[in-house]
């Protein structure tokens, strides 16, 4: 019968042999391996004991003389072998499994590498208190009743400081709710009106006898948002004339061809400054510029 798995361990009936020798008082009568594994193998020491904890109360009377403690040297019935061993295992599988149970919960209670040396976390509260500095804390928006007055704030302000605050909290909403403020403080807008270096000298000029006259829009009108913008000239020639209409940045907008000295703006206009030219097919008659929007820059 051999007492050791392929591992080098104590088999199940190693184990029980090293129970029943403890149970019995006999511990001399073990195969000497056997006692100098126990002696060096803490794990397999630590399984006998406990199945010895298991049997410690049993009753063995009734089974006779142990087939291997009592009989050494003496063959053994193969009865008594299976009536020694059949209970003995059955408890044997209990306890391995049990250590095995406490085996996986220590695994699981052992911490992982990465959490093993880390620091317990410190709530905020008691960081600051410990250093004795108040945590940081994100800031909190200005909160305005219906009436207008400003809410609670976490330090106390001076009335000019507060007036400018609200001052400020109400532009940024008139911002939000009705888009981008028609002032100069908007830099988006304000360089849509910026004149152009090319073009502007230009405006108003009638580039070459023509016989234009009554040019409508005058040079240098003012449009309403969403106002209907509408070109209109007299020409001693009734040759067609082309109107091309630009932006402050010189980038056209439309260009259309005009054979009675009327013509209405096909798209909607953003707010900026614009310039208009009407040309031949080899000359450029006349350019003007007009605003939209009542953002003119003197």
């Amino acid at each position: 019968m051999s007492y050791f798995d392929h591992q080098g361990h104590l088999t199940d009936e190693g184990l029980s042999l090293c129970a029943d020798a403890l149970k019995l008082g006999r511990q001399d009568q073990l195969p000497e391996e056997l006692r100098g594994h126990l002696e060096q193998c803490a794990s397999c020491q630590e399984q006998a004991m406990a199945l010895y904890a298991l049997v410690a109360d049993e009753d063995y009377s009734g089974l006779g003389p142990h087939p291997v403690l009592e009989l050494a040297g003496e063959p053994t019935p193969a009865a008594t072998l299976k009536m020694w061993f059949r209970p003995l295992l059955l408890l044997l599988m209990a306890v391995l499994a049990f250590f095995l149970f406490l085996q996986q919960q220590r695994e699981r209670e052992q911490p992982s590498p990465g959490e093993e040396h880390a620091p317990a976390a410190v709530p905020p509260s008691e960081a600051g208190s410990a250093e004795g500095t108040s945590p940081l804390s994100p800031p909190q928006a200005s909160v305005e009743s219906k009436d207008g007055k400003p809410g609670p704030s976490p330090a106390p302000d001076t009335a000019g400081a507060g007036a400018g605050r609200n001052s400020k909290t109400a532009n940024r909403r008139s911002q939000v709710s009705s888009g981008p403020p028609e002032t100069d403080a908007n830099p988006v807008l304000a360089a849509s009106f910026t004149p152009s270096e090319t073009l502007d000298p230009l405006a108003g000029a009638i580039t070459r006898s023509g016989g234009l006259s009554a040019i409508r829009p005058a040079n240098g009108a003012d449009f309403e948002i969403g106002q209907r913008v509408v070109f209109s000239w007299q020409a001693q020639a009734e040759q067609p004339l082309t109107l091309r209409l630009l932006n402050n940045r010189e980038e056209e907008v439309f260009s259309r061809t005009a054979k009675g000295g009327r013509l209405e703006s096909p798209v909607g206009l953003a707010p900026g400054l614009y310039y208009w030219k009407l040309e031949t097919e080899d000359d450029l008659i006349y350019v003007g510029k007009f605003f939209v929007g009542n953002q003119r820059q003197d």
